[in-house]
């Protein structure tokens, strides 16, 4: 896959955007690095997000093992058009997913790792008079081992 169709010519979503890949699509990592590289047949899949909408909550908790990392990550694109129904549902199905994310103070995060995803839900809105958001309230979230990298 690749970016999800944005609606119109420009970008009702702002700058503000969220990559995922699944963790099915990672290639196997070389030696001594720690960045992720899809594998052959996938891509980081982008949507774009309404700027404030943007959300990222990582609440950190002890077990046994070490720390454990209960995220939250949310966000809200505008639009809604059949291919674009047809890719997010596609997402869902191909999860659990890598998250790299720009948020509101435009930092770069990357979530998940290639043993470690994180769940991909959404929900699709149009409201009820012509002002309403219409698109997609998305969400991923599960407990990882180990919190967000900065890139």
């Amino acid at each position: 896959m690749s970016d999800i169709i944005r609606i119109g010519g420009y970008n009702p979503g702002g700058g503000n955007w969220l990559e995922l890949l699944p963790v099915d699509g990672i290639a196997p990592a070389t030696p001594g690095s720690s960045s992720i590289t899809p594998r052959d047949g996938y891509s980081w899949s982008r949507i774009y997000c309404t700027e404030e909408t943007m959300s990222y909550l990582d609440t950190v908790t002890e077990a046994d093992n070490g720390d454990l990392h209960t995220i939250d990550i949310k966000g809200f694109s505008p639009g809604d058009t059949p291919a674009k129904a047809k890719a997010i549902e596609l997402l869902k199905v191909l999860g659990p997913h890598v998250v790299r994310f720009r948020d509101n103070a435009r930092l770069t995060r990357l979530v998940g790792t290639a043993t470690e995803g994180l769940k991909f839900v959404y929900e699709q809105q149009t409201g009820d008079s012509v002002a309403d958001k219409r698109g997609y309230a998305l969400s991923l979230s599960g407990t990882l081992t180990k919190g967000c990298d900065y890139e």
